[in-house]
């Protein structure tokens, strides 16, 4: 059994404008990183092993979490948005609120994008391979990551359908105990 906590990065200028990133490395902004600040309490001291996906965004909620020394891992990275990679939300919606909606949803691939099923089977198969690895030092792993990857594992592994997740908000940190099946243990965790 391994506890897994995931981290989404905290706030950049294109989450604040509503922009959607994909793997654009944009850094935090300064309420990302106050965000991020507020939220180091949550883990604690104990030892855990951590890894992040190699975005400069993950990367530095890492070390304002105090685990610097965070594995990088590219198969964490949030799905590649193609052609909607910098585009502005509000943009999208104006212009087809059906094909953002599925795109949320997973049932909608922007032009150039990777697909859902695809960014699942990286993303899990990551999670899996740091779990095992952790489950033999700590039996703890922190995964700093995206807003999509932590909704991979929810409907992936727990079963929770896309259209029933809220996005988890910068800095939002979700536990997930993971053995043969995966339970969910908190959702955007408070702090202590």
């Amino acid at each position: 059994m391994t506890l897994v906590y995931l981290m989404r990065h905290g706030e950049t200028e294109w989450n604040g404008a509503r922009r959607l990133q994909g793997q654009a490395d944009i850094p935090l902004s300064e309420t990302g990183r106050a965000q991020v600040r507020a939220r180091r309490s949550a883990l604690g001291a104990r030892p855990v092993v951590a890894v992040a996906s190699d975005l400069r965004r993950t990367v530095e909620t890492a070390e304002l979490m105090g685990c610097s020394a965070a594995e990088t891992d590219t198969a964490l990275r949030e799905i590649d948005l193609g052609d909607w990679e910098g585009r502005y939300i509000d943009d999208l919606m104006e212009e087809d609120p059906a094909a953002y909606l599925n795109w949320r949803y997973g049932r909608f691939t922007p032009p150039g994008a990777e697909c859902w099923p695809d960014f699942c089977d990286r993303t899990i198969s990551a999670l899996r391979r740091h779990a095992a690895r952790s489950e033999a030092q700590t039996g703890e792993l922190v995964v700093f990551c995206h807003g999509g990857a932590i909704r991979a594992v929810l409907d992936q592994l727990i079963g929770l359908p896309l259209d029933r997740i809220d996005p988890l908000p910068p800095a939002g940190l979700c536990v997930v105990r993971l053995t043969e099946t995966a339970k969910l243990l908190s959702y955007n965790m408070k702090l202590r």
